[in-house]
């Protein structure tokens, strides 16, 4: 695990204009996987309510 985090800071310090944040979803996906955490499953958005005549006024 040392060696990875390392590789991780390696790959990504040094790096000039922002690359961070030009790449934030790769450094956090990368930064996730170094802390050995589980990546997020993406679900659907939830869907709207839809109104009905029985539940209109």
């Amino acid at each position: 695990m040392q060696a990875q985090v390392e590789a991780f800071i390696a790959r990504w310090q040094g790096q000039e204009g922002g690359q961070e944040r030009a790449n934030y979803a790769l450094f956090l996906t990368e930064l996730t996987i170094c802390w050995v955490c589980p990546i997020p499953i993406r679900l659907p958005p939830p869907r709207k309510p839809t109104i009905t005549s029985s539940s209109a006024w």
